[in-house]
């Protein structure tokens, strides 16, 4: 069997109260099936700390490209880090395509730094455990309205990982 991303948004007191919301509500939509390809894939979370006004959703995608990507095909410094990359131009009828590698540079988020990104891709793991990462400011507010959570009193969490599939 494979492993596909899932990321999910919880509110609840706790991170706990948030994730076990998010498993009942990938229950009611999928099934016990532990092969379903959701949150309740997997067994619990590690919470992890994003700074003040970060976007949870780009320092996931920063945590899936790290996560993807061979230690080898990596290079860090203290604000941002480099992948190697492979491009593909399109070949024409008198030749195959040309492929191409370079290091495509990726700018850290202020306030994250490599350590907590390596951490996060460790913490991935299909069956075990997903990260959550506490969402606050601005974009708190707009899932709470996007999702009824308006005036309730908790967090809102995001969760993400490897969902057995």
């Amino acid at each position: 069997m494979g492993a596909t991303e899932f990321e999910d948004y919880g509110f609840g007191k706790t991170a706990e109260v948030a994730f076990n919301g998010c498993v009942r509500e990938a229950h009611y939509e999928s099934g016990h099936d532990s092969y379903n390809g959701t949150i309740s894939t997997v067994r619990g979370y590690q919470l992890f700390i994003a700074p003040p006004r970060t976007s949870v959703e780009k320092v996931a995608g920063l945590v899936w490209l790290l996560h993807d990507t061979s230690d080898v095909h990596v290079r860090y410094s203290t604000d941002r880090f480099k992948v190697l990359t492979t491009e593909y131009e399109r070949g024409d009828v008198n030749g195959p395509a040309a492929l191409r590698t370079k290091w495509k540079t990726h700018v850290l988020p202020k306030g994250v730094d490599v350590p907590l990104l390596l951490a996060m891709s460790a913490a991935i793991e299909k069956w075990e455990s997903c990260c959550a990462i506490r969402v606050a400011g601005i974009t708190a507010q707009n899932k709470r309205e996007q999702h009824g959570w308006k005036g309730l009193h908790g967090d809102v969490y995001y969760f993400f990982g490897l969902a057995a599939c």
